[in-house]
Parts: structure tokens; C-alpha cells; sequence
């Protein structure tokens, strides 16, 4: 129904109808539940016509259980479809334990007078209702814009009668009793709490002509339970306006109508809107959200929140709440900084001494903030040098401006409602002689082609760029890597990869906004990447027992080493399988020898083989070492016992065998067949007979013949090629016939 209505929702909205309240109807009294026999009543297909079919609709259905009724709601696809089922009417089919029930056969709308007769003349929904249905207000050819016969004029009358079909969709969701009333909804009150139903939506009468073919709606497994409101979890976002206006915004998910819920903060829920919303939709224009305007006479914090109607009439539950300060928007007079004196205390410390004088005082105002601007310091952000706001009643504060640089000063005046007005920019001096302390937390992150990532942690608050330097040995005289600072607490660099040293040194100190230059760091050294594989690993030792097939390799020593890879497959398989990783350092510890004991699936028709990958801290691979081969086997006698027991069926012709199996733990049972032998008279030897399934262990001879006499005896076999022992061998005698 959603897509239904999506085309129409722009023309509908713009029409600003009054929507009446809406009101559920008990299902029509009329209707009764008729027993039909099921070839009857689940005829789902027209008759086989031979005129090729033109149209193809859907009949949308769908259910909710309410515990005492279940509501079924309804909508063909297109208005052609939405026209015939009105003449010709809907049946009705609801499946249940009991058997096939016809809940409603030929269910058409209500006729325009009984619509005019039961709805009152102001009921604007109800008359929408009548007039899509039966009335003749449908543009005509000769009222199109367009010149008749052409198809400008076919896609006017189109566009027209899929709006009247929309609105009618529209309708039959707003009000329930309007949806019964229009054939698109129908309560089953005959259902028991906690049952199971499905139910069939068809025409009752299917289009002779075969012009339209019908796909009946079905919904199935409705347990009939009581009703849970869904949840509506759009989040509403918000925009204030003006003083007195705030815009919500919200997702509008599956729904086209909303009730908007407000309250003061800590008050009662009211509603925000009179009528149903409907968000107004543009036309031509694919549109997801609603936006809904508010107009609130007073300042204070409201909450918000949204519930939507769904296709059934229910409400949903709220959607998460929305806070939205609504308070005074005009701002206290401006403040002017009339002195600013700079102290040295003997703690170190530099203190600023800031005066001010405010013309007007207004009875709202909440205090004063002194901001401060550096760009290099702070960025594009004011940083407030006090931590509260300076009273009301004050026209001078101290703030603490130690490690400060020269920058800009202005006090803000502010009011209850968070309204700020500043006074003119002034410039502060200060002079700092403090430098910054080292960075910390020195690290290197090294790519195997020389790119490295130099990072650190910030020393001070104050410090407006970083310098690195770096040296092949801490021996020789250290070299700016940049001579621009650096803003941030990263650096990339590139090694060399062909030189002889084998490590880089790095280090890095703070430069302040007064140019005082600060300690360096700890000296970091990063260790540069090898362009040369590693070794190759090899097998040491190797054997097979009852805990699996055990392995020792011996790794390659190499200093940059970071993790070995084994790997295994069947001779019959070309993909290797991962399956462990090693830690070089893990395995340098068991002096560089890599020990596993591996317990892979029994194989009776490959071999397996292992191979050891290792890789550097370059990324670089020494690729597969040479391959371990190994069977792997389990026994090939499948420990289990057989116990078989048979008889002659006179009355069948046939000698029956039955068996047991006992003690299969080493294999499944779905893995395994059974094969019968049979010693036939006059032979000397057990032939094979036959094979059953895991789960069918019975077998029926009908070969026997009067007075002959056969044993048998049955094998389990496995899928791999295993087999148990024989079972016990049972002797047949079909008696002779009478004489």
C-alpha cells in the first residue's frame, strides 16, 4: 500500500482536507462464516481462457491478531483491478485447524446513498470516500489538456483515475469504518486467543475475458495473540525558527499520517496538532521525511515526541523524545573593556586583571565571560579564561594567563537564555619565559617499502609547533628532518632500504607561542626494513600415532622474522588450508623449533600434505617450504555389533529380515549403509543381495519358493570404505504348500 499511495500523496496533501476522527466498526453483521468443501472454496485460478492475459494484479493482504479478533486489511494495485473487484466483490477464505471457512463471499463497498446516509453532510472523509467510489466527477477525453486520442491525453486520464484509486487507499487507512465500508478491511471476532490461521484473498468473480488475471493475497501462520503497538523509532531532529516557532523533522518510515505530542518539561503530554498530520509532499519530487511547524507562546524547555497511524488504524509508540529550548532571543547590551593590568606573582604564575563597564543592566543578565583568541594557540575557537561566569554585579576579574602568548580579549555578556553579546576586540600582553616539556610516547609505525609513521604525544597546551630530528647512530650530529615545524603530533618520513645501517634514530622537543624551545625526547630507534626474504623452514621429525599426525620444523633464524604460516591439503586438492600461526619471537624462545600435532579428518583415498610459510616484518615471504606427504587412517574394521533376526511371512510370500546395531561410537550412523547376504539352496557360497539405507534396516526376500530353505547374514559399511563384522547368520525355511 505504500507505493500505492506514494504518487498521490502530493496532489492529496495540497487539498488540505479536514480529517474526521477515527472510529472502529464491529464487522458487518451481514457476513456470516460459511463451511464449503476445500476444492471449492481454494479455487485460486481462473478458468484457462485462450485469449493471451493483459494484466497481472496482486492483492495485498494483510493480518493482525488483536487476542478477540484478528483485522485483515486489503488493496488491489491498480485502479482497473480496484474498479472490477468493487462491481463484482471480494471472497473471503480463512484455514484453521477446523477445516476452510468463507468468512465473507462477494464483499463489495456500500453504496454511495448508503454512504450519504450513514455519514453525516460534514464528514469530508466519508464524502472523499463516496465520491472516488461512485461518483462521476472522472476527467473525461474531452477535458484533457491534451488533444483526445493522443497519449498526452491517455496518461491525463491515468494519472486521474490512480489518484482517485490513491485517495481511496488514503481513506480506508485514516478511518476504519471507512475501510470496512469500502470492501478493504474486514474483523474475524470468530477466532480463539493463542490458534493459528491463514487466511485467502481472491475475486469472486474472475474476469471472464481474461483480461485481468488476479494473484490472490495469502497471508499465513497468524497466531492470534494480544495486540503490541510497533514501535516508531524515527529520530525527530529540530530547527528553531523564530522566538516563538520550532520545525520538527522525522523519517516517515512506512506511514503517511502522525499525531505530534508536546509538553512543557516535567508537565503532561498534549497533542501539537488538532487533526492527523499529513506531511505535504512536493510534487515530481522523491521525499522521505516530514517536516512539521510548532508555535509555542512562551519561552521554556519543551519535549517533543511523534507516534504514526499504521495500516490497521492503531497508533504506534512514541518515538524517542526531542528536548527543544524555546527561550528570550534578544541579547543584553554590549560590555567595553576599559583596563587590562598583567602581575607577576613570585609563584610564577601571570596573572591578568580585567575591567569592564556595562551602560544598562538588564534583570536577566547572568553574568560576564572574558574570552581569549590566539589563532595559532586555539585555533578558530575563543577559549574562556574563567571557569565560571564573572556575576552580574562585577566589573572586574582575574584570570590566570600563564603560558598564554599575546593574543585578543573580549567579555561577553550573558543572559538567563544563553543570549551573548560581546564587547569590542582588545589586545592582551603577555610574555611567557616558560618553555613547554618533552613530548612522550615516541613511536614509529614502519611499512616494508620505507614509509614510516612517526607519532607522539602532546607536551603543553601552548606549544605552537614540533621539530624532528634524526641521525643514522647517536654518535653523529643530529639533523632536522623538517625545517617548517610541525602543527601536529605526526610525521611521516621514508628510509632508505639500501643502505648499510641497520637502525634510524629519532627525537623531537616543543617550540611555544613565545619561541621557547623546550627539551627533546627520548631517543626512539626504529629498526629499517629488509628488502630480503627470510629463510626457509624444514622438516626436522615427523610420525603418526593415536593423537594425530606430530610434526617438528626447524624455522629459520633471521633477526626481522615476525610469524610463521602452516598450511595443509589433500594430494587431491589444489587450495592450501591455514592452520596455525606462529609467533616468531614464540618460536626463537623453543630455540626457532615450530612443534604441532594436527587431528584432521580420517582419509582412506589421499595423502595429506603440510608446508610452513615464513614472513619478515617487511611483509616479505620466503613462500612454501618443501611438503610433508602422510596417510592418515583410522581402522578399517568399524567396531559394532550386528544382531539380525528373520522369519517367513506366510501370508506375504516373503522372508523378512530385521537388525540391531550396537556400540557405533567411532562413526554416524548417516554415514553408513547396510549390506544383506544370502545363501541361496544348493549354493555353498554367501552372494551380495542388496544395499539399505542408515535408517532402513529391514529386508523382504521373495525368491524363496516351497519347501527351500536360505541363510543370511548383513554387513555395515561406511561411506569411506570401512566395515564391521558380520552379524550373526539367520536361517529361513519357507514351508512346503499343502497338498
Amino acid at each position: 500500500m505504500k507505493r500505492i499511495k506514494t504518487d498521490i500523496l502530493a496532489t492529496l496533501a495540497v487539498l488540505l482536507l479536514p480529517l474526521a476522527a477515527a472510529a472502529q466498526l464491529p464487522s458487518p453483521d451481514s457476513i456470516s462464516v460459511v463451511r464449503r468443501p476445500a476444492p471449492d472454496s481454494l479455487a485460486l485460478l481462473p478458468p484457462q481462457q485462450a485469449v493471451r492475459p493483459l494484466v497481472r494484479s496482486r492483492l495485498n493482504l494483510m493480518a493482525r491478531a488483536y487476542g478477540d479478533s484478528i483485522v485483515l486489511r486489503w488493496a488491489p494495485e491498480d485502479y482497473v483491478s480496484w474498479k472490477y473487484l468493487n462491481r463484482t466483490g471480494y471472497t473471503l477464505l480463512r484455514v484453521s485447524d477446523a477445516g476452510i471457512d468463507t468468512l465473507a463471499h462477494a464483499l463489495k463497498p456500500i453504496s454511495r446513498e448508503q454512504m450519504l446516509q450513514k455519514y453525516s453532510q460534514t464528514d469530508s472523509l466519508a464524502a472523499i470516500a463516496a465520491e472516488v467510489t461512485w461518483g462521476e466527477g472522472y476527467k473525461r477525453y474531452s477535458q484533457t489538456r491534451n488533444r483526445p486520442g493522443t497519449m498526452g491525453a491517455l496518461v491525463e486520464m491515468s494519472e486521474d483515475q490512480n489518484m482517485m484509486f490513491g485517495m481511496a487507499v488514503l481513506v480506508s487507512e485514516w478511518r476504519r469504518d471507512l475501510a470496512q465500508d469500502l470492501a478493504m478491511r474486514y474483523v474475524d471476532t470468530r477466532v480463539r486467543r493463542g490458534e493459528h490461521y491463514q487466511y485467502i484473498l481472491q475475486p469472486t468473480v474472475w474476469d471472464p475475458d481474461s483480461m485481468l488475471i488476479f494473484q490472490p493475497g495469502f497471508v499465513q501462520d497468524i497466531e492470534n495473540h494480544p495486540y503490541r503497538p510497533e514501535p516508531f523509532s524515527a529520530a525527530i531532529a529540530d530547527s528553531i525558527v523564530s522566538p516563538t516557532q520550532v520545525n520538527l523533522e522525522w523519517d516517515m518510515g512506512p506511514y503517511s499520517s502522525f499525531e505530534i505530542e508536546r509538553r512543557r518539561e516535567g508537565g503532561q503530554w498534549q497533542r501539537a496538532n488538532s487533526l492527523p498530520f499529513v506531511p505535504f509532499l512536493k510534487e515530481d519530487v522523491a521525499q522521505t521525511t516530514a517536516l512539521f511547524a510548532d508555535f509555542v507562546h512562551q519561552s521554556g524547555t519543551y519535549e517533543y515526541r511523534v507516534r504514526a497511524h499504521d495500516l490497521f488504524g492503531d497508533l504506534t509508540d512514541p518515538s524517542p523524545t526531542i528536548t527543544v529550548e524555546m527561550g528570550d532571543r534578544m541579547p543584553p547590551s554590549m560590555p567595553t573593556v576599559t583596563r587590562i593590568d598583567i602581575d607577576r606573582p613570585a609563584d610564577g604564575r601571570i596573572l591578568a586583571r580585567i575591567c569592564w563597564e556595562k551602560d544598562t543592566i538588564e534583570a536577566d543578565l547572568a553574568g560576564y565571560l572574558p574570552l581569549y583568541y590566539n589563532r595559532r594557540h586555539s585555533g578558530d575557537e575563543w577559549q574562556q579564561l574563567t571557569a565560571e561566569p564573572v556575576s552580574p554585579a562585577d566589573t572586574m576579574c582575574t584570570a590566570d594567563v600563564t603560558g598564554l602568548p599575546t593574543g585578543m580579549l573580549v567579555v561577553a555578556a550573558v543572559d538567563h537564555s544563553g543570549n551573548m553579546s560581546y564587547s569590542m576586540p582588545v589586545q592582551i600582553r603577555i610574555e611567557d619565559m616558560v618553555p613547554p616539556p618533552a613530548p612522550t610516547s615516541l613511536n614509529a609505525q614502519v611499512q616494508p617499502d620505507g614509509r614510516v609513521t612517526l607519532t607522539w604525544h602532546a607536551s603543553a597546551d601552548d606549544v605552537d609547533y614540533y621539530q624532528v630530528a634524526f641521525a643514522n647512530d647517536t654518535t653523529h650530529a643530529w639533523q632536522f628532518r623538517s625545517q617548517a615545524g610541525l602543527r601536529d603530533t605526526l610525521m611521516h618520513d621514508t628510509l632508505a632500504t639500501d643502505v648499510n645501517q641497520r637502525y634510524i634514530y629519532y627525537k623531537v622537543r616543543a617550540v611555544d607561542y613565545s619561541t621557547n624551545e623546550g627539551p627533546w625526547s627520548d631517543v626512539l630507534q626504529v629498526l629499517r626494513p629488509t628488502l630480503l626474504p627470510p629463510g626457509v623452514a624444514h622438516l626436522d621429525t615427523a610420525w603418526v600415532d593415536a593423537k594425530g599426525i606430530n610434526m617438528r620444523w626447524v624455522a629459520a633464524a633471521d633477526e626481522l622474522m615476525d610469524h610463521h604460516l602452516l598450511f595443509r591439503r589433500t594430494d587431491g586438492d589444489r587450495q592450501w588450508t591455514l592452520v596455525a600461526r606462529f609467533d616468531a619471537d614464540s618460536v626463537a624462545a623453543q630455540d626457532h623449533f615450530i612443534r604441532y600435532t594436527d587431528r584432521p579428518a580420517y582419509n582412506r583415498q589421499h595423502r595429506y600434505l603440510y608446508a610452513i610459510e615464513s614472513v619478515n616484518a617487511s611483509g616479505l615471504s620466503s613462500g612454501l617450504s618443501l611438503a610433508y606427504s602422510v596417510k592418515y587412517r583410522q581402522p578399517s574394521v568399524v567396531p559394532c555389533t550386528i544382531t539380525l533376526s528373520g522369519d517367513y511371512v506366510a501370508k506375504d510370500g516373503e522372508a523378512r529380515l530385521a537388525w540391531d546395531v550396537e556400540g557405533l561410537q567411532t562413526v554416524r550412523l548417516a554415514d553408513c549403509y547396510f549390506s544383506v547376504y544370502r545363501q541361496a539352496p544348493g549354493d555353498d557360497l554367501f552372494r551380495f543381495v542388496t544395499t539399505t539405507r542408515a535408517d532402513e534396516q529391514l529386508f523382504a526376500d521373495v525368491l524363496l519358493r516351497s519347501g527351500q530353505r536360505a541363510r543370511y547374514y548383513v554387513k555395515l559399511l561406511t561411506k569411506d570404505g570401512r566395515e564391521s563384522r558380520p552379524s550373526n547368520v539367520v536361517e529361513i525355511t519357507c514351508p512346503p504348500k499343502k497338498q
